[in-house]
């Protein structure tokens, strides 16, 4: 086991010595929804937001899935590219909120 972990090590600092350039990552940007930050209102636990075609026009909505499951969409607000959306509503299945457990 401690002979695995040791080459292991190797092959991380190997790698890390011959990647060119470092990876290095934009600044973060506060998600807007009708203007206030995206969870100033809705308050969700552990926000996961993801882009997705829900609807299929070829524009990608906010989907933002919590800790209890509900799923919501935010529609983009603004020019097409721009990370702007408007008012979010929790994606549905039959009329009812559709929820995924974490659980």
């Amino acid at each position: 086991m401690k002979t695995v972990f040791a080459i292991s090590t190797a092959v991380l600092t190997a790698v890390a010595a011959v990647a060119e350039p470092p990876v290095q990552f934009e600044p973060p940007i506060r998600l807007l929804s009708e203007g206030l930050p995206l969870n100033q209102q809705e308050k969700l636990l552990y926000p996961s937001p993801v882009l997705c075609d829900i609807d299929g026009d070829g524009q990608a909505e906010l989907v933002v899935g919590d800790l209890w499951g509900k799923l919501h969409v935010y529609p983009p607000a603004g020019k097409r590219g721009e990370l702007t959306w408007g008012k979010g509503t929790i994606l549905k299945a039959q009329g009812k909120d559709l929820v995924i457990p974490n659980w």
